[in-house]
């Protein structure tokens, strides 16, 4: 999924990719090599001056011309569900604008939206669904210029969801269906995929923060729980799709192991965090998996059939 870039200017660039994720919790980088090969990751806190903040990251490692995928925070974009709207290609962008205006917490002239298609088999086959992910102009703007002014070249804009279904879908599972869970500070989301195609995706306001804000810990559990019975039993009655019995999520400490724990418990189905041995070793797991959206992004699409990724 990419999202226009009005400013952008295609020079030559270098091989390899940078994958940058901002949020209200901070900024995460990592990079890659051709073959995604991981060459780079580190986390930052959210700087005062993201400009200069670029300017100088870019400069400390040589990364003028360098292709780059930036993921958006949740915090910043809605992403809505809808029926696909029946017209040609090149109209859907303008038909899903109208058909959500409604929706959106901004005007709709002041959005910039991109969607992405469910599986036919979704819903039974019933109809055709996408996902439509809408944030104000203004927004993009603020988030992608810098980095673009910095000498990277922004070519692709991702949202969340997608980059955690980019790096989840590398790994060969047993079985077809499984989920995927990710948690930020004041949010998270978990995916349902099937065979490396993302069905259903859903928020839910319950965020790491509750967990260490002094609230009872197993109560944030236990709703977190809800959330991720909710999310089985609607893709698996509603979507019809297969059993669910892998759930992974991107491991970053202590908390992550007793999430982990707990669910594996409650669900009676594997719980792990999202295997990365094919990219990392195991030492460097826990630190990459706070970076997991940049790394995604830095990935791209998995091709189910070459395997590698696919083009941005």
């Amino acid at each position: 999924m990419k999202l226009a870039i009005p400013w952008f200017k295609s020079n030559q660039p270098k091989s390899g990719r940078v994958g940058i994720a901002v949020g209200p919790d901070g900024i995460s980088v990592a990079q890659v090599d051709e073959q995604d090969g991981l060459i780079f990751h580190q986390g930052y806190e959210l700087p005062e001056d993201l400009a200069d903040f670029f300017a100088e990251l870019v400069e400390q490692h040589d990364w003028h011309q360098q292709p780059c995928s930036l993921v958006i925070h949740p915090a910043y974009y809605q992403l809505l569900l809808t029926d696909r709207p029946s017209v040609e290609t090149e109209e859907t962008h303008q038909a899903l604008s109208w058909k959500i205006k409604e929706l959106l917490e901004f005007p709709v002239d002041q959005a910039v939206i991109d969607y992405f298609t469910l599986p036919d088999d979704a819903y039974r086959g019933r109809q055709k669904m996408v996902y439509v992910a809408a944030l104000q102009k203004n927004q993009l703007q603020r988030l992608a210029e810098p980095i673009q002014n910095s000498g990277l070249m922004v070519d692709c804009i991702e949202v969340a969801e997608l980059a955690i279904n980019n790096l989840a879908t590398r790994h060969k599972h047993e079985t077809g269906a499984f989920a995927v869970l990710k948690l930020f500070d004041a949010e998270g989301f978990i995916n349902m995929v099937e065979d490396g195609s993302l069905y259903l995706t859903r928020r839910f306001d319950l965020g790491t923060d509750e967990f260490f804000s002094g609230h009872d810990p197993q109560a944030f559990l236990n709703n977190l729980l809800l959330e991720v019975q909710r999310s089985v039993d609607y893709f698996e009655s509603q979507l019809g799709k297969g059993i669910v019995t892998h759930l992974y999520y991107s491991p970053s400490g202590d908390i992550y192991q007793a999430i982990g724990d707990f669910l594996s418990e409650q669900l009676g189905i594997h719980v792990a965090p999202i295997p990365m041995g094919a990219l990392v070793d195991s030492a460097q797991g826990d630190q990459l998996g706070r970076r997991a959206l940049a790394l995604g992004a830095a990935l791209g699409p998995y091709d189910k059939q070459g395997g590698d990724s696919a083009a941005h």
